[in-house]
């Protein structure tokens, strides 16, 4: 995602997806899991076209080498959260779906489950079909090399602004995680920790936990990667999640 891919993809990012949960899996519980049955590990680009509403969205995907993946819809404003799952290069799997906040799905639903199915081949392309949330429909995507730069905490660490409103972002020396939510909730803050899942790829663990903030207090997990605004590495995105919540940030420096 180098500066005019991830601009264009991402820089509308910034965005807060609290869900009351009325069942749904704790797509948190994800983030520590593995799979040797396939290989979609990436910084993944694309569409997801719907067959029932005949519309289409840009996507971002984030799937690391513990298997974790995370689909970033921008159009829509849906987070998807699940561990790939299958064998030579099938996908087979389950993931949660996060309708944005004030909206569901077509089934009524804010948070449900999504199978989803096709094939990866790896560092070039994922072909996939899905269902759930009263649609069905096909997700298309091209491999990012940004996921082959390494990751390290020292690239993280320092201040970061968000790419709209005054909210910002610390992270120090030993990847500890101090951040304002107030733009949307005056007073939420938020505090936590990012981690190296594989220091050759460009892909960390996150776990943040959010206090007085209405609705969204509790720790959230999930995915981190950097990309390019203006200069090298002065993008950074993740999203997170559990069964109740998902949030969505960008920030730059």
């Amino acid at each position: 995602m180098k500066k005019g891919r991830i601009v264009s993809l991402v820089a509308l990012f910034l965005v807060l997806i609290l869900l009351s949960s009325c069942g749904g899996g704790g797509a948190g519980s994800n983030d520590g899991s593995s799979n040797a049955g396939v290989n979609a590990a990436g910084i993944w680009e694309g569409v997801i076209y719907s067959n029932t509403t005949r519309q289409s969205y840009k996507v971002v995907g984030i799937v690391s080498e513990t298997g974790i993946l995370r689909f970033l819809n921008i159009d829509a404003l849906t987070q998807f959260s699940g561990v790939v799952s299958g064998s030579n290069n099938h996908i087979s799997t389950t993931v949660t779906g996060y309708a944005p906040y004030g909206a569901t799905f077509l089934d009524g639903s804010t948070i449900t489950t999504f199978n989803i199915e096709g094939t990866v081949e790896p560092r070039k392309t994922i072909n996939l079909t899905y269902s759930g949330g009263g649609e069905n429909g096909t997700i298309t995507l091209t491999y990012d090399i940004i996921y082959e730069r390494n990751s390290a905490i020292s690239l993280l660490q320092g201040r970061w602004n968000s790419l709209m409103s005054g909210d910002t972002l610390t992270i120090d020396q030993n990847g500890s995680i101090s951040g304002t939510f107030d733009y949307f909730m005056p007073g939420c803050v938020y505090s936590g920790k990012v981690s190296i899942i594989n220091a050759d790829y460009n892909a960390y663990q996150i776990s943040v936990t959010f206090s007085n903030c209405d609705g969204l207090n509790g720790t959230l997990t999930g995915l981190l990667t950097l990309g390019d605004y203006i200069g090298t590495n002065d993008y950074l995105i993740f999203g997170v999640s559990n069964a109740q919540s998902s949030v969505v940030l960008d920030f730059y420096r």
